[in-house]
């Protein structure tokens, strides 16, 4: 729950000249334009009216459900079903590079935004289409600076090399009220037993033993 409600930061490449049934470049190519040769400015023009509070409709090819089915579910049958705007908030969405036909896009967005939808919005906005080449996730609140690996990565490392990667639990929790037991509070947690701590209310909160480790 936490991190789904955190922002994050990606960096995509959108493709101009065409949508995507999908998205981005595993579904069928549809509407190909040719696409005219864009300026900086016109760009970031079109960039501006995306950053900010903006509403977005969700992709059929997503996991939000309609009447207790999977939206992706129901494109992979050729059905498409109305979907109500959602709000979301984009806090930057910057041009990294252009070239003939491809914009490197970084985006630091709220939680619930749909990037394969604000690109495709982004090129209706430059009248070629659009849809997403590449997309990677670089940053979640709460993880500043801390290095985030892919899959290919992982496979490559040997145990050792994969423990150094692993980040505490408290680390996923940060934000969080905290409440640091005495010795004693600490031992009849650990043996089950019901207590009382001092503590600002709050829905969740980490609790923490007489040695700082990680016990709720």
């Amino acid at each position: 729950g936490l991190l789904l409600d955190a922002d994050k930061t990606y960096l995509t490449t959108a493709q101009l000249g065409a949508r995507s049934s999908t998205g981005d470049s595993e579904g069928q190519l549809l509407d190909p334009r040719p696409v005219p040769t864009f300026t900086n400015e016109q760009i970031d023009e079109a960039l501006r009216h995306f950053r900010g509070a903006i509403e977005q409709i969700p992709p059929m090819y997503s996991a939000l459900k309609h009447q207790g089915q999977a939206l992706y579910t129901l494109a992979r049958q050729g059905k498409e079903v109305e979907r109500k705007p959602r709000r979301v908030f984009i806090h930057r969405l910057d041009l990294i590079a252009q070239r003939p036909s491809q914009l490197d896009l970084e985006v630091h967005c709220s939680k619930g935004t749909y990037i394969r939808t604000l690109v495709e919005d982004l090129g209706e906005r430059l009248g070629c289409g659009a849809y997403v080449r590449s997309l990677r996730r670089t940053w979640v609140s709460g993880f500043v600076g801390q290095t985030m690996y892919t899959l290919a990565d992982l496979e490559a490392m040997s145990e050792p090399e994969l423990t150094q990667c692993l980040l505490p639990t408290e680390a996923g929790l940060s934000g969080l009220p905290e409440a640091t037991l005495s010795a004693d509070q600490t031992r009849r947690m650990l043996h089950g037993q019901s207590l009382r701590i001092e503590a600002e209310p709050a829905e969740s909160a980490i609790v923490f033993g007489a040695d700082r480790r990680l016990l709720a």
